[in-house]
């Protein structure tokens, strides 16, 4: 079996199981939770590194910290108004995300549809 139809046979058999697998997952993580406690530090201790090495990169620049800051403030206290439209020019889409054209004034955004903040 190659690796796309071993895809699609999983992803088919997950369709057809969700409910049990749900179920599986919920069981182990009530009654096992010492061995997925022990899996997941396995897992944080293989990719050590990874993990390690992207938090010293975000560490390292103070803008991308600025732009985190201010996404997260934006994201909590500025809503998207229901039906708000995307506020670039000619565009009749809704706007789905905000933009901001200063990270160092994070409530001052502007609201864009998902295509026009991709090309901000």
């Amino acid at each position: 079996m190659n690796i796309k139809e071993r895809k699609e046979y999983n992803s088919n058999y997950y369709l057809k199981n969700k409910e049990k697998i749900i179920r599986i997952q919920k069981y182990r993580r009530k009654c096992h939770r010492e061995q997925e406690r022990y899996r997941h530090k396995k897992y944080r201790l293989l990719h050590k590194s990874y993990f390690r090495d992207y938090q010293r990169n975000i560490r390292k620049i103070p803008e991308e910290q600025i732009k985190i800051k201010a996404r997260n403030k934006a994201g909590y206290y500025i809503p998207i108004p229901y039906g708000q439209k995307c506020q670039a020019k000619n565009c009749d889409r809704l706007a789905t995300e905000r933009h901001h054209p200063d990270y160092n004034k994070p409530l001052k955004v502007k609201f864009l549809c998902s295509i026009h903040n991709r090309h901000k």
